[in-house]
């Protein structure tokens, strides 16, 4: 990876990746665990997305939520224009269920997938989705 002009970083903790990552810079992070043992991706991933719930980042835990929800192909729309009854009620209720107002702003729940793009999410063509 090295010869491909990426930084591979040993990391312990799956917070590092999140401190360390620059989306300017190709970065191959390389989790270990105590035992030496390399962990499984999706446990590093699972952590990392209970710490937003912990830490009160109830608005970006209900934006990756929301890209579950769509099937992985929320569309940028789905925040951004008219909405039928029946999907306004799925985003409301996606809130509730995310402990923030019913009429949370699609703005913001925008604005939060923005915050999480190239570490928890990828746009893919018209569709926002999570990293599986």
């Amino acid at each position: 990876m090295a010869e491909e002009n990426y930084d591979v970083l040993l990391v312990t903790d799956p917070s590092e990746i999140v401190r360390f990552y620059n989306p300017k810079k190709k970065t191959l992070f390389v989790i270990d665990d105590l035992c030496g043992n390399f962990s499984n991706p999706f446990s590093v991933y699972e952590a990392e997305i209970d710490k937003l719930l912990k830490k009160g980042h109830h608005v970006k835990y209900c934006a990756l939520a929301l890209c579950v929800i769509f099937n992985n192909k929320l569309k940028e729309e789905v925040l951004t224009e008219e909405l039928s009854k029946e999907t306004r009620t799925i985003i409301e209720n996606t809130c509730e269920a995310c402990k923030l107002e019913r009429g949370t702003s699609r703005l913001v729940l925008q604005d939060e997938l923005d915050s999480l793009k190239d570490t928890f999410i990828k746009k893919k063509k018209q569709y926002i989705q999570h990293y599986t």
